[in-house]
């Protein structure tokens, strides 16, 4: 007889592992201003620039515009430095920041 995991198999429903979401619920696009994948990239060319905080990030975002739209449109310009602030401090943006820094020291281990 089969366990409850193949009965749900073959309902139609797969079980499928817990992942980690970065895309934003459909009924919330319209509150998004500031892509996530713009911000990252702003913040994190600002910081290999030597942007010490988000003052510093978002003047050299302003600065850097037409660097940054080879990459992403940013259609909406750069955001506020307390909206970079609040959303590179929310706990979702601190876990990605987390990963991304051990993929970093990952590679860099390999590299030496």
């Amino acid at each position: 007889m089969p366990g409850p995991a193949a009965t749900r198999r073959t309902m139609g429903q797969e079980r499928r592992p817990p992942r980690a979401e970065l895309t934003v619920p459909p009924r919330q696009l319209v509150k998004v201003l500031y892509p996530l994948p713009e911000i990252l990239l702003l913040v994190l060319c600002a910081t290999i620039a030597a942007a010490d905080d988000f003052v510093e990030i978002k003047h050299w975002g302003e600065t850097h515009m037409d660097f940054l739209r080879r990459f992403l449109p940013h259609k909406d310009g750069i955001p506020s430095h307390d909206a970079l602030n609040d959303l590179m401090n929310a706990p979702r943006s601190r876990a990605v920041l987390r990963v991304l820094h051990h993929q970093g020291q990952r590679s860099a281990r390999r590299r030496s």
